[in-house]
């Protein structure tokens, strides 16, 4: 073994020679060689920035949150069906109801990209969430209601997730970034 440590400084390069050939232009044009040679002078009010693209990202945000919005018409269709099979218990008709009015206003919203409209939606997924665990507190089958208070809360954090997003297309829509 050898005494000392070597260190690999990677591999060898091959340097090509450049040769400039800018004497070239100024021998093919002696005209400009007597003009006075001008310095470039920043102009700030004639100064136009350069702008990110973000059609890309702005066009996946839209197609994300669109389709999210597509969940909130699945709970309206659901809700229609549940307001039809339940139509002799009055209390769940008229809940199943007001579930499929509100569900489908918020997803034409969100469809729109509405922030206000989402945040609702987070509001009542919120408030559908504590009644299932107040209800399941107050009576016996708090372990048949695990799964759909997992589910809630998946939605919700799905919500809050897509909200995120929305919330970042209004700031490239105002060119905040």
């Amino acid at each position: 073994m050898p005494d000392r440590e070597t260190i690999y400084q990677g591999p060898e390069l091959r340097i090509k020679h450049v040769a400039d050939v800018t004497y070239l232009e100024k021998v093919a044009e002696p005209a400009k060689a007597d003009e006075p040679v001008k310095e470039t002078v920043f102009n700030e009010t004639t100064f136009i920035a350069k702008k990110v693209d973000t059609s890309a990202s702005r066009s996946l945000v839209t197609r994300l949150v669109q389709r999210a919005s597509v969940r909130f018409f699945a709970v309206a269709a659901l809700s229609l069906f549940e307001m039809y099979f339940s139509r002799d218990n009055l209390p769940v008709a008229i809940s199943s109801g007001i579930v499929f009015v509100a569900f489908s206003i918020v997803g034409f919203y969100t469809f729109k990209l509405n922030l206000k409209a989402l945040l609702f939606a987070i509001g009542l997924y919120t408030c559908r969430t504590i009644f299932i665990a107040v209800s399941a507190m107050m009576g016996d089958g708090i372990f048949m209601m695990l799964l759909p208070l997992f589910l809630q809360g998946f939605m919700i954090y799905n919500l809050l997730r897509t909200y995120g997003l929305l919330v970042d297309l209004h700031l490239l829509e105002a060119e905040i970034y």
